[in-house]
């Protein structure tokens, strides 16, 4: 059965964590201290996880519907939703640049110099260059 918000709100801790169901593997976790936590639970690559859409009510129940569809249309385009969550937050907290190619940019990394390190290590050890991937 559809959760209605009028349930959400008389939703009572109990003594152990429980859920309450909103249809397609969308719940809402009630904690014995009394927090309320959006989750869809779902299967990628085999295993079974989880994703949590943040607590209710700063998370009303109809954006909780709204981030599991567009968690399942993800699905549905081969991307893990956690993933693609922890990927944004990341470009949140350090902008675009998350590449190693930038980063090292950024760090003063010289690709030329490390090149030319590598190639003087290459030749102190005796390995070639086509025996490695660059």
């Amino acid at each position: 059965m559809k959760l209605t918000a009028k349930g959400i709100k008389a939703a009572k801790p109990a003594d152990k964590a429980y859920k309450m169901f909103d249809g397609r593997e969308l719940y809402l976790q009630i904690t014995p201290a009394g927090s309320k936590t959006w989750r869809l639970k779902y299967r990628y690559g085999g295993k079974e996880k989880l994703i949590t859409f943040g607590p209710y009510p700063e998370v009303r129940l109809a954006d909780a519907r709204d981030k599991a569809t567009d968690a399942r249309r993800d699905l549905i385009n081969g991307v893990d939703p956690s993933d693609k969550k922890r990927r944004e937050a990341l470009e949140l907290k350090y902008g675009q640049d998350t590449t190693f190619a930038k980063f090292a940019g950024r760090a003063g990394f010289d690709r030329d110099a490390a090149l030319v390190a590598l190639g003087r290590a290459e030749q102190l050890l005796g390995v070639s260059r086509l025996t490695r991937k660059c």
